[in-house]
């Protein structure tokens, strides 16, 4: 087992779900995955009260995937992204002089 953390994979899930159909334990789940035991156990428990499906699993993991994650200020068209863009072209100033500049102009107001 590495010790960085890694995303459960559609093929690791789909051994979840047939060794647990099959009525495998945790651990010689994770031993054939190179899994921690913990790691089996908290996927398994996020579809409690139910069969445990891969698919349904993959289907709410792209969709919690999907709202995490910072929202953009830069959206285009708005006054920030006119602002950027002018100065980017224009004055072909670094991103982070553009950050630096914007925020002493703008100290009270978080959307720029």
């Amino acid at each position: 087992m590495s010790s960085s953390y890694h995303h459960l994979s559609p093929e690791e899930r789909a051994t979840i779900m047939i060794q647990h159909g099959q009525g495998a334990t945790l651990s010689s789940i994770a031993r054939l995955l190179g899994r921690h035991r913990s790691t089996i156990s908290r996927e398994l428990s996020r579809q409690s009260g139910r069969s445990y499906s891969a698919v349904q699993a993959a289907q709410r993991y792209r969709r919690a995937r999907r709202r995490c994650g910072r929202p953009s200020k830069l959206q285009a068209g708005t006054r920030l992204s006119d602002r950027v863009v002018s100065m980017l072209e224009h004055r072909q100033w670094s991103p982070e002089q553009i950050a630096e500049k914007l925020k002493r102009e703008h100290p009270d107001d978080p959307s720029m």
